[in-house]
């Protein structure tokens, strides 16, 4: 069996996260991009797909997704089978420019505002937790970059409904032996 329900993309989900995230960190919409793009578009002001080192964005990924062990599992009345769990996105946030620690740690803070939870609550996920900043800024081509890490924990609750083809009737016969005596028995179960 599959699974009939409507779940959201990749694709559908990659944009709800970074419409979140552009609403939360204050970065202009162009410097919130996902980690891995087909086809990385420009930064404005430079050419190529990573901006300059002052200029402050974030690249984000679901990096890890974890579920329940035993989801819930239930034989509806029109026949289909629902199951139901928790699932768990690490969404790993990587902040970079001259003022990536301060933009992490304000995406840290505003995840506890119950305006900015009642979004990810409307769309049927819950902040979960966020961990610490890891500072993380290294030297590429001779020049000093600051990266600040943050990892943020949401949650989701998973439905997913399977069409069972109902059993209404079975029948068939059992030939059986018996020395050179030959039994046949009818059965039927609807």
């Amino acid at each position: 069996l599959r699974d009939t329900s409507t779940q959201l993309t990749q694709k559908e989900l990659e944009d709800f996260l970074h419409d979140f995230l552009v609403g939360i960190s204050g970065l202009p919409n162009e410097l919130v991009r996902p980690d891995w793009q087909l086809y990385p578009g420009v930064f404005p002001g430079n050419k190529v797909g990573i901006p300059d080192f002052e200029v402050d964005w974030l690249a984000f990924g679901i990096k890890n997704k974890r579920s329940d062990f035993s989801p819930v599992q239930e034989l509806k009345s029109n026949g289909s089978y629902e199951m139901q769990r928790n699932e768990y996105l690490d969404l790993f946030c990587v902040f970079y420019g001259l003022n990536s620690q301060i933009t992490a740690e304000n995406v840290r803070d505003n995840l506890f505002i119950n305006q900015n939870s009642e979004v990810l609550n409307r769309n049927g996920f819950a902040f979960v937790k966020v961990d610490e900043i890891i500072d993380a800024s290294m030297i590429f081509n001779n020049r000093f970059y600051r990266r600040a890490d943050l990892t943020i924990t949401i949650g989701r609750l998973l439905k997913k409904t399977y069409e069972i083809l109902p059993f209404l009737k079975a029948e068939g016969d059992v030939i059986g032996n018996i020395g050179e005596k030959t039994i046949t028995s009818n059965w039927e179960v609807q």
